[in-house]
Formats: structure tokens, sequence, C-alpha cells
């Protein structure tokens, strides 16, 4: 059978899709009543139609057999596990304000980070919020992953304090995006004559650390690293910085 060319492979979240028992069957039925009517009614997706089914382990590539009133039959023509991209980042990252944050996580997803270590600063402006913000940024980051098709989600970590924190990344190559810092391509440079498989990097909070903060930080020591020869907001950092290492070390 030919597929139709539908210009463009969707990929979908699918809770559980790693407990399918592919070598029973190649058939995959979709029952969850928001994913059909995105499929059959956002999408306008037809029989044929090539698109991606994962979770946070695995992913099928497919193609519709049938579109139904209550559920979408696919035969699963590729079945891959999830690969964490390397070498390993994990992101601290502090309390931001919401839409910051959200966007942080969104361009952590999207650039291949392994973990977000969530870290408590003195000038943090708000509250964690425990399991319900861990369920709004397990939705955030399942958009950005459907988007970007990195389907290895990064592993969300509780918010610590930084002297935890800096006992727990001993080992690691460590880097804080500061304006005060040595440019980027010059660290960069350094860091690939020397590889490293783990590394850690701090992006700090609206209003900067304090300077204690960044004393424990220099003890440590981190690679005090500028991006721009401007002030970014928090979120951007993330994007640019996070996306340079990867350009550059990946």
């Amino acid at each position: 059978m030919k597929m139709r060319d539908a210009g463009h492979e969707f990929a979908l979240y699918v809770s559980g899709l790693s407990n399918f028992d592919y070598g029973k069957s190649d058939r995959y039925v979709l029952q969850d009543p928001q994913l059909v009517h995105r499929i059959s009614r956002v999408l306008r997706l037809h029989p044929e139609d090539l698109l991606i089914l994962f979770d946070a382990n695995m992913h099928f590539v497919a193609h519709i057999v049938s579109i139904e009133k209550k559920r979408i039959v696919c035969a699963i023509k590729e079945v891959k596990q999830n690969v964490q991209i390397v070498p390993h980042i994990t992101l601290w990252l502090p309390l931001l304000k919401r839409e910051a944050f959200e966007q942080a996580i969104y361009s952590a997803v999207e650039l291949g980070v392994n973990d977000i270590q969530f870290i408590h600063t003195a000038k943090e402006q708000r509250h964690w919020h425990g399991k319900r913000e861990f369920e709004r940024l397990h939705n955030i980051m399942v958009a950005a992953a459907e988007q970007s098709k990195n389907f290895a989600l990064p592993t969300l970590h509780e918010p610590q304090s930084l002297d935890v924190l800096l006992d727990q990344s001993k080992g690691a190559q460590c880097i804080f995006f500061d304006v005060e810092g040595k440019p980027l391509l010059e660290v960069a440079q350094g860091l690939n004559k020397v590889p490293h498989q783990n590394y850690v990097v701090f992006i700090g909070p609206e209003g900067d650390l304090t300077e204690h903060e960044k004393f424990q930080l220099q003890k440590m020591p981190f690679l005090f690293v500028h991006l721009t020869p401007t002030i970014l907001r928090a979120q951007q950092a993330v994007a640019v910085g996070v996306g340079a290492l990867r350009s550059l070390l990946s």
C-alpha cells in the first residue's frame, strides 16, 4: 500500500505506549478521545497518512489504517527506543516567573537537555508548587518534544539549595553564564580539547545571583562564560547557551 505524502510527520505523545507488546500485533488502536479528536479534527489526517507516536521511552513510526468516530487504528512500521543526546547536560534552572519558566523548559527540551534541576536562589520571586507544577511542566515538555522530535524527555528534579547541588556536581564540567565571564568560543575550544561526558549548565535568576552565590560557584570551580555583550533574560540564556553548547560539543 502506498502511503500518502502528507508533507509532515506529526508526532503525538501517547501515555503508556511502552507497554504495548509489538511482538503480538503491529496494529495500535488509539482510543483516547482527545487524541482521536486531535488527529481527525485538528490535524485532519487521513487513512494512509504517516505519524509518530511516542512516550518517554520509545516511539513508533506508523500509518493510519482507519479513522472511526471513537478510535483510530494505526499500523506500526518501525519501533525505536528514545535515545538521549550526548554529552549529558544537566540544566540548573532557578524558579523564574511563570512565563519565563515555561519558555526555558520548552527550549531545554528542544535542545536535548537530559536533566533539569530546579534550584533555590536568594532572589527567587515565587514558590514551588510541587505535583501541580510537575504536571504543568510535563505538558510543556510534551509540546516541545512533539515539535522538535526530541522524544527523550528530560528528567525534572525537585528544587534544591545551591549548597546541596554544589556537593553533587563534583566530576562534571560546570558552566555558569555570566556577562562578565570569558567568551563562549574561547571556552568551547578548551572544552573540545578535553571532552567531558557530563556538563552542568547554570542559568542565573531574574536579578542575577548574589555576590556570595557567585563566590560559591568560583570555589568549585565553575567556568564563567558570557554569551553576548548584552544582558539576556534567563529564558533567552537557556536557548542561546545550551544551543551553542549542543552545536559545539555534539
